[in-house]
């Protein structure tokens, strides 16, 4: 999995400077948001959000099959209560899936690069 393309960009520096809360949805809304698959009201584009998805060359077809399966086409109420926004139960459904399928972290194969992710991510939100 690769997200270079959305490394420091202005539009996810600004997101980054949106607090953290395990509570709200700002933040997650914002990154989706400008990727181009949810409103700026939390609401999910399944037909963006797969879009965008199937062309990311850089996720493994495994990986991103199950991730088609189960979050891009399937019930994402199943990933959280009401009062969580939809952007935030996608995410919950991704990283289930991540790491349902990703049990050893690998350099190659389906799990390629998360590792990498993790760690950069870890540096990015800590």
């Amino acid at each position: 999995m690769n997200f270079d393309k959305y490394k420091h960009t202005d539009a996810v520096k600004e997101c980054l400077k949106i607090p953290r809360s395990p509570n709200s949805c700002d933040r997650d809304i914002c990154f989706a948001n400008k990727m181009g698959f949810a409103s700026s009201d939390g609401k999910v584009d399944k037909n963006e959000f797969k879009n965008h998805l199937e062309n990311n060359n850089q996720i493994d077809t495994e990986l991103k099959n199950q991730i088609l399966d189960s979050c891009a086409e399937g019930d994402l109420d199943k990933f959280g209560t009401e009062d969580i926004c939809d952007v935030k139960k996608l995410k919950l459904c991704v990283d289930l899936q991540v790491f349902s399928l990703c049990k050893n972290w690998d350099t190659d194969g389906p799990c390629a690069g998360v590792q990498e992710l993790a760690e950069e991510c870890a540096e990015l939100y800590s």
